[in-house]
């Protein structure tokens, strides 16, 4: 906001009105409808992030890249760089470079080095080709040190982080765990993971041994017709209880979406998944009716298609099931195994009072 405006509209109070405020834009009366405090960070973080991009970023990333071109001690190749750029007219970063007369005579010339470390010109190359951008166009001076001065930023950032955990104690600390997850996470795959075996005779046999874990509770099979005011409600259960076809009322009469051709459900659910199978289940034999009962801000007629006792689960329904118990029974046997090896022949010493209060607040 230009000045006059600004001061004019934050000495008003929410609902006021100020008098006529004259600016280099004109005559304006403002009305203030609302006033929020300033967000947290939080809440700004994105915004500010955006702003920072496009007002500070590239500057600040240009310094970082001079000082640690610096740093690494960065040194360009004038005569390597003369004559690539001498035959910038006839190369092409396509298919047709690799493998071509060009590649032969430029390729492992020299561009520059990082901590004396040399970098030619096919890793540039392979660089503006990955990028994608500089293969369809056509090579001039001016692309060239684009891509070349984007190259080199790439190297220095790169070295930055391959000697970022000898400055920050924090990251060496993440690196180390980062490695020593992944040492952990290959000697379990070797010791314990890769000898799982589990075929369909293990699953059977574990199943035997453990099929009273798996069980069906009593499960209903049943329709519904759901209805929003209990004086049709009332109609529809008097049709249903004098014989009328209870299919041919839920198409007719339910008022429950998407239900109207499929009533009620088509498995057998346990009967207490929810209130409908709670109402099922309630009936004495199949093919009775519940009276209208309120349910979801409306009324219910229930009817019982069957009901099966509970029961243990067969192998085919639970095979699925058991094969992940057994697969994970046999890692926490095999893991259990490889831990008392490693205990045996290391044979650690447990200090429990040191312990005790290490985790003392």
């Amino acid at each position: 906001m230009v000045r006059e405006f600004d001061e004019a509209a934050f000495k008003l109070k929410k609902g006021e009105i100020s008098p006529i405020v004259r600016t280099r834009f004109g005559y304006h009366i403002i009305k203030v409808t609302d006033i929020k405090p300033l967000p947290s960070f939080e809440e700004e973080k994105k915004s500010l992030r955006d702003m920072y991009q496009r007002t500070r970023f590239k500057e600040d990333y240009n310094n970082l890249i001079a000082k640690l071109k610096n740093e690494y001690k960065l040194t360009i190749d004038d005569s390597s760089i003369s004559q690539i750029v001498s035959h910038l007219d006839s190369l092409k970063l396509g298919g047709e470079y690799w493998g071509s007369n060009w590649q032969k005579q430029l390729g492992s010339l020299v561009i520059f080095t990082v901590n004396n470390r040399p970098y030619i010109a096919d890793s540039l190359f392979q660089y503006m080709r990955s990028k994608g951008n500089y293969i369809q166009s056509k090579l001039n001076p001016k692309l060239f040190d684009e891509a070349l001065d984007k190259y080199e930023g790439e190297v220095v950032v790169r070295e930055k982080g391959l000697d970022y955990d000898k400055e920050n104690p924090e990251f060496a600390k993440l690196m180390d765990e980062y490695k020593n997850g992944v040492y952990l996470f290959k000697i379990l795959d070797d010791e314990v993971w890769s000898k799982v075996s589990v075929d369909s005779n293990k699953i059977k046999d574990y199943w035997e041994k453990t099929k009273n874990n798996y069980k069906w509770k009593t499960r209903v099979k049943f329709k519904e017709i759901y209805l929003k005011k209990d004086s049709l409600a009332n109609v529809v259960y008097s049709l249903a209880a004098s014989g009328r076809g209870f299919d041919s009322l839920v198409v007719k009469y339910t008022e429950r979406t998407g239900y109207q051709n499929t009533p009620g459900y088509k498995n057998l659910v346990e009967f207490d998944a929810n209130d409908l199978a709670r109402m099922a289940n309630s009936l004495k034999n199949e093919g009775d009716i519940t009276k209208p009962l309120p349910y979801q801000n409306g009324w219910s007629i229930v009817k019982l298609e069957k009901r099966e006792p509970a029961r243990i689960k067969t192998f085919d329904e639970v095979k699925a099931e058991v094969a992940s118990l057994l697969q994970e029974s046999e890692s926490k046997r095999l893991e259990d195994e490889y831990i008392n090896k490693l205990k045996s022949l290391y044979h650690p010493k447990y200090f429990y009072n040191e312990l005790s209060q290490a985790f003392q607040k």
